[in-house]
């Protein structure tokens, strides 16, 4: 192969990968976590220090103004505030956050949110965010410790209509 194949394949690759980088794809950083806004939002600052929001995917956590919200905050909060993190990033959400999948000492937050009690799955989780919640709510721990909690997405429309509780 021709030096000028070879730079042309690596020049291919290269754009490729910087262009999976641009959109989430495979992008893996270390960061500080520098505010905890809910129980699936955080505010993170990188190692080349940008700020960026990430919103923990695969989970929905209560709104912050929502019963269970406040707690649900506090236990991401008490978790990860002011530590050193790894965000495996997988693209934007439609208010332009990151989404990712939080790691803080060999664990994995969203999932750790989730299995005791503290959020919803949503519709596309794995399968074992899915058998997570289920599990939680057999136990009644975290918000499933209310007779019938109100799921986030549902909270959300009755506040968008003004009637939210």
């Amino acid at each position: 192969m021709s030096f000028g194949s070879i730079f042309w394949v690596l020049f291919l690759v290269v754009g490729w990968l910087c262009y999976l980088g641009r959109k989430g794809k495979f992008l893996m950083i270390s960061a500080r976590v520098v505010a905890v806004l809910d129980g699936d939002t955080i505010d993170v600052v990188d190692e080349e220090g940008t700020r960026r929001r990430i919103r923990l995917l695969y989970l929905d956590a209560p709104e912050i103004h929502q019963l269970y919200g406040p707690e649900s905050r506090e236990v991401l909060d008490k978790a990860i505030y002011g530590e050193m993190v790894t965000v495996q990033l997988t693209g934007k959400d439609v208010y332009d956050r990151d989404l990712g999948v939080i790691r803080y000492e060999g664990r994995e937050v969203n999932f750790d949110m989730v299995r005791c009690g503290h959020a919803w799955t949503v519709q596309d989780s794995p399968d074992n965010y899915k058998a997570a919640s289920v599990s939680a709510q057999a136990r009644r721990i975290g918000l499933w410790e209310a007779e019938r909690p109100m799921p986030p997405w549902d909270f959300r429309k009755l506040e968008k209509a003004g009637l939210a509780p």
